[in-house]
């Protein structure tokens, strides 16, 4: 399968990013791999949303990186990722 979407700005291992679905700030997380379009992604603390009792600090899971925002937290710059 031929990938068409190619990430500008990809998510960096070890670094924190504030992640949001659907305009939905969901947590902070810090990013432990990334593997083509996948990450694996370690909750730091959670948004305020109807989507908080979803998760929990420290849970860690895998993420598809193009259904989701991210920003580098204490960056200026914004990483969208379509």
């Amino acid at each position: 399968m031929i990938h068409q979407k190619i990430p500008t700005n990809p998510l960096s291992v070890g670094k924190k990013y504030k992640f949001s679905l659907n305009g939905n700030h969901l947590y902070n997380g810090e990013v432990l791999i990334t593997e083509g379009c996948w990450a694996t992604i370690k909750v730091i603390n959670i948004a305020e949303s109807i989507f908080k009792n979803n998760y929990h600090e420290g849970q860690t899971f895998e993420i598809k990186t193009s259904n989701y925002f991210f920003e580098a937290v204490g960056d200026e710059s914004k990483s969208p990722t379509l």
